[in-house]
């Protein structure tokens, strides 16, 4: 499964992103340009899922300031 998001933040810099698949562990991804130094990111993950079977998909952001956003998604 493939997933993409945005994240941005008003002020601070995106520190870093992480995402669980199905209430599992929280794996780190580097935005793509590998860099964390903007106010706005882009994601793009490739994950092992299942085929035909209902998932969930969290995200979860920081800034420079370690404020936090979290935000999830099913999918099927």
């Amino acid at each position: 499964m493939r997933v993409r998001w945005r994240a941005a933040d008003a002020l601070s810099n995106v520190k870093h992103a992480e995402y669980s698949l199905d209430g599992g562990d929280w794996t780190r991804v580097d935005p793509v340009g590998r860099l964390s130094d903007s106010k706005a990111e882009d994601y793009d993950v490739t994950m092992a899922a299942s085929a035909g079977r209902e998932h969930t998909v969290a995200v979860r952001v920081a800034d420079d300031d370690e404020n936090q956003a979290v935000e999830k998604v099913v999918t099927r």
